[in-house]
């Protein structure tokens, strides 16, 4: 036998976000902490670096989506791979969230990866605020290229990656 439940009517008021959203607003409402680095500082023309950008905090984490991030021209970036640590409980949606890029520079020099910006709704201030990541400064030096003996990541999609005696392009 099944037995009929019912519980008294709720009403829920949503209020509208004020006016003044910052121009890269994405609908973010929480908490948030927005952090971005490297494996490495100073490396050689066409090794792999990983830059990784990581956003935690309490919020709609899932519904925030790949940062438009400026990389150097002369670095070839790969699709990240996306990890979400994600948990849901009475209080709401807490975690975190990364990005993982793979990064070739092919040219020596110095690099800047400019720093990126995140604005979300602070519920507990009610106010927007915008938090940015640190910039990052590479130095590539120059890689001996011809007789290499290759560069191997197996980190991204479960795919390997390789490059061996030669550029992919």
């Amino acid at each position: 036998t099944l037995l009929d439940a019912s519980s008294s009517e709720q009403t829920l008021n949503v209020l509208p976000l004020p006016e003044g959203k910052p121009a890269n607003f994405s609908g973010a409402v929480g908490q948030f902490e927005l952090k971005a680095n490297t494996s490495a500082k100073v490396l050689k023309s066409n090794d792999a670096l990983n830059y990784v950008v990581e956003l935690r905090g309490k919020g709609n984490l899932k519904l925030v989506s790949e940062f438009n991030v400026p990389f150097p021209g002369d670095f070839e970036r790969y699709d990240p791979k996306i990890t979400e640590n994600i948990s849901v409980d009475k209080s709401g949606m807490s975690g975190s969230k990364k990005w993982d890029y793979l990064l070739i520079p092919r040219h020596q020099g110095e690099y800047t990866i400019p720093a990126i910006s995140f604005s979300y709704f602070d519920l507990a201030s009610k106010t927007y605020k915008t938090i940015n990541s640190p910039t990052i400064d590479i130095t590539v030096e120059k890689g001996s290229g011809e007789n290499s003996a290759g560069v191997v990541y197996s980190n991204i999609d479960k795919q390997d990656f390789q490059i061996l005696e030669e550029d992919i392009r």
